[in-house]
């Protein structure tokens, strides 16, 4: 859930600044997406969440 709602938010904040270039900002989301995500799952294995 956490992942979803940040690459919203980044989503949205690289529409406005690169001028709704829809394939720069999906590309940039996808990469940005798996990475908040392995560092969200490792802090969460230290926890042993």
């Amino acid at each position: 859930m956490f992942t979803v709602g940040a690459c919203t938010w980044i989503y949205t904040r690289l529409q406005r600044t690169s001028g709704n270039n829809t394939q720069r900002s999906l590309s940039a989301v996808a990469v940005a997406g798996v990475l908040i995500f392995v560092v969200f799952f490792v802090i969460l294995s230290l926890f042993g969440l």
